[in-house]
């Protein structure tokens, strides 16, 4: 396939269509991958309590990731939430070294995201602080917790809003990566190497021949057939000029060389049916003497030694 005559709309349409598969391809894998990401946190009240609550000198929950994802929602449908996944501490000691093991861990936030805030969980000071610094309004989303977690909690929380590796945006951002790599670099990388220049050359189209003005060949004429009468009258002055050639040219002697020449025709003809038989000379005044050899088919004129 030759890469320079594809267009450079066909190759946006190419980007497009392969970023939109891709897209589509990975959504509905996205609930697998979700739960590949660890332990699953369950109840809105222990995430909150993970994220502010300190265990030898570590946040419960910590170095968060956040993305958006588009999951299941149960109805045949998705629903747009944001993924909080980090390390997680569920109690358990580690037998060789003693201390609090942590463990990948996630929780499925729903946006918008409205805050808990358990007093009896987190403790009423940190509760307090973190809802003060929450912002007003009904849109708030999980971000927006944990902003507020980092601002009032001690030590801070710390996070990663992971936008680009989510679901949620995977479909613009197939379709732009696409239309960037093979919809505009890819052209122009075929464009440089084969004509030297960043856009194709405009190619001009032909222009189609009109055969209604080229006019048609004319016709063969049909070969003249020459009659019996022509023909003998033909062979008739063939034999004069054969006549003039040998006799001199009076006006009597082509007559007789005439007569003499359909006479040897007769002869030429009645030979072929018999014997051949070597001929007098028929040249006046010069003997002509004729031989032949065992090994000759034809009789040949034997000549004088000089």
């Amino acid at each position: 396939m030759a890469w320079e005559r594809i267009r450079h709309w066909q190759w946006l349409l190419i980007a497009v269509v392969i970023g939109v598969v891709v897209a589509m391809v990975r959504a509905r894998y996205t609930d697998d991958v979700i739960k590949d990401y660890g332990e699953s946190l369950n109840g809105q009240g222990s995430f909150e309590a993970a994220v502010l609550r300190t265990i030898q000198g570590h946040h419960q929950f910590e170095n968060l990731t956040v993305t958006p994802e588009l999951i299941d929602d149960g109805a045949g449908g998705r629903r747009f939430v944001h993924v909080v996944r980090g390390m997680y501490w569920d109690g358990r000691v580690s037998r060789d070294a003693g201390q609090a093991a942590w463990a990948p861990a996630f929780f499925v936030a729903p946006v918008p995201y409205r805050p808990l805030l358990e007093p009896k969980t987190i403790g009423a000071a940190i509760s307090g602080r973190v809802a003060a610094a929450m912002p007003g309004g009904a849109n708030t989303t999980v971000l927006d917790f944990l902003r507020a977690a980092n601002k009032t909690a001690d030590g801070g929380v710390s996070y990663h809003y992971a936008w680009y590796r989510g679901s949620g945006y995977a479909m613009w951002m197939w379709v732009g990566g696409c239309v960037l790599l093979i919809g505009i670099a890819l052209p122009v990388a075929i464009n440089l190497t084969v004509f030297g220049t960043w856009w194709r050359p405009r190619i001009e189209k032909e222009a189609a021949a009109d055969l209604s003005t080229v006019a048609p060949a004319p016709a063969a004429a049909p070969a003249k057939v020459v009659s019996e009468e022509e023909q003998a009258r033909l062979r008739e002055l063939e034999r004069e000029m054969e006549a003039r050639l040998a006799g001199g040219g009076d006006d009597a002697k082509p007559k007789t060389d005439a007569a003499q020449a359909a006479k040897a025709t007769a002869t030429v003809t009645k030979l072929n049916a018999g014997k051949l038989e070597p001929a007098a000379s028929t040249q006046e005044g010069r003997h002509v003497d004729y031989g032949a050899d065992k090994d000759d088919f034809y009789p040949t004129e034997r000549h004088a030694p000089h």
